[in-house]
């Protein structure tokens, strides 16, 4: 596979440096700053380098993994494929539902695929819960709960001049990091109906977009409640998952690195999921099953209709956050 990775900030040489852990794909890199595509070229296997997207040659690759800021997804998703390219989009699927009825018609009349990275699916915890609801481990789905948090600043010092500091571009902790949490949760209980949400800049500075967020959810197809607290300040990088059933509870521990069940009845927890690993395995994991969907071995990890729910529960947070009220989102 002939894949031009578009757009070379912190994810985009991620996707540069998991693709290239699979055999069998040759990467190319495209972004407007030459100093940056010649570090990158220095420090990995790259076969063509391009300043100009619009210029590139699209009819010479397979795939377009597009990691523009947000507020551009959808246009270069539509040119990708209209050029005859599978498409690995980033998250969120955009800013605003503007587009996307285009995008869904011109996917469906390519023939091609498409798959939205929502990493979370990939890791192999998650996917190791997923399957134990789905088999009934826990019962009946009633509670998720979800607790995140970093320090963005840390790892991204850019932060200022990124997409990171408007709410335009892709920015603020809803459609950064809780945009990950919301489809995670989707991935579990199924479309968010209702949205409730506090949101506030309390430590990131020069920046106007909020920080921290509180979330609660209700589920259209589920009788399941669901909060969600990140900020992106805290010292440690620290995420917790836990999913209580009729029959036990579920949790994923970063500080344990695995998934666990704890059975009604039971004393103690099993961890028993596949460990996390490092932090690029769910990367490389993401890029083989959207490899493997452009061949027709599997379904995409997300799909575009999930990924424009998780993007309608998103907006309705941001809504919720600035007027104060629950937000319906529609099915």
């Amino acid at each position: 596979m002939r894949i031009l990775i578009v757009g070379c900030g912190s994810i985009g040489e991620r996707h540069l440096r998991c693709f290239g852990r699979l055999g069998g794909v040759e990467t190319s890199i495209c972004d407007p700053r030459r100093e940056r595509l010649a570090q990158l070229k220095e420090r990995y296997n790259v076969r063509a380098a391009f300043e100009d997207w619009d210029s590139a040659p699209h009819g010479d690759f397979d795939a377009v993994a597009i990691c523009v800021p947000a507020h551009l997804h959808i246009p270069f998703a539509v040119r990708a494929l209209k050029s005859g390219c599978h498409v690995l989009l980033e998250k969120p699927l955009s800013t605003s539902t503007g587009g996307v009825a285009e995008l869904a018609g011109v996917l469906q009349e390519s023939a091609r695929t498409l798959m939205v990275a929502y990493v979370y699916r990939a890791m192999p915890p998650m996917d190791w819960m997923k399957r134990q609801l789905e088999a009934g481990a826990i019962g009946k789905l009633l509670s998720a709960v979800v607790v995140s948090g970093q320090n963005f600043t840390f790892f991204r010092p850019d932060f200022r001049d990124i997409y990171y500091a408007k709410h335009e571009t892709g920015g603020g902790a809803i459609q950064d990091g809780v945009t990950h949490l919301i489809n995670l949760i989707e991935w579990f209980a199924g479309p968010v109906s209702r949205i409730g949400c506090v949101a506030e800049r309390l430590w990131i500075p020069d920046v106007q977009v909020e920080d921290t967020a509180c979330v609660i959810m209700r589920f259209h197809d589920a009788p399941t409640l669901a909060s969600i607290t990140m900020n992106q300040f805290q010292a440690p990088n620290d995420t917790r998952v836990e999913l209580c059933g009729s029959e036990g509870n579920l949790r994923y521990d970063s500080a344990v690195g695995r998934a666990g069940i704890l059975r009604r009845g039971d004393s103690q927890w099993k961890w028993e999921s596949p460990a996390m690993g490092e932090r690029d395995d769910g990367f490389v994991i993401q890029a083989q099953r959207f490899v493997n969907a452009t061949l027709g071995k599997a379904q995409p990890t997300c799909s575009l209709a999930e990924a424009e729910h998780t993007l309608k529960a998103c907006l309705a947070a941001l809504e919720s956050a600035r007027t104060g009220s629950f937000i319906e989102v529609p099915k």
